[in-house]
C-alpha cells in the first residue's frame, strides 16, 4: 500500500497510527505533492482520497484504476463536494453511491469488461 502525503506532520501522525495497528510494514510512506506521484503509480485495485476538496476531481483523474477496483473519496456530505459526486456518476463504466457514513464518503467501482 502506498500513503501519499504532502504535510509532514500529517505523515508523522498516519505512520503512528499505522505502528499502533501493527500495519506500519505494509505501507510505502511518500513525503510528496500527489500530483506528482500519482502518475508514475501504475494500476491500482483500490485508492482513497482525502485531499483539498477542490483537488478531488483533479487527483481521481490520475489514477489508474483496475476494472472492478474501488475508489472510496472521504467528506463527501460534510464538506458538499458535489463537484466530485457529478464528475464520477457522469463518467460511463462507473457506479457510484454516497454512503452517509462518518461525514460521508463517496463509493466508487469501475465496471468489468
Amino acid at each position: 500500500m502506498i500513503s501519499v502525503e504532502i504535510e509532514p506532520q500529517r505523515q508523522a501522525e498516519a505512520r503512528q497510527t499505522l505502528a499502533g495497528l501493527g500495519l506500519a510494514q505494509y505501507v510505502d510512506f511518500v513525503l510528496a505533492d500527489a500530483a506528482t506521484i500519482l502518475p508514475t503509480v501504475g494500476e491500482m485495485d483500490f485508492a482513497f482520497i482525502d485531499c483539498e476538496k477542490d483537488d478531488y476531481v483533479r487527483f481521481f483523474d490520475m489514477l489508474h484504476i483496475s476494472p472492478g477496483g474501488v475508489v472510496v473519496a472521504d467528506n463527501i456530505i460534510s464538506h458538499s463536494v458535489t463537484e466530485y459526486v457529478n464528475h464520477v456518476r457522469a463518467r460511463p463504466g462507473l457506479r457510484s453511491l454516497t454512503l452517509p457514513i462518518g461525514k460521508g464518503i463517496e463509493l466508487t467501482r469501475f465496471a468489468v469488461p
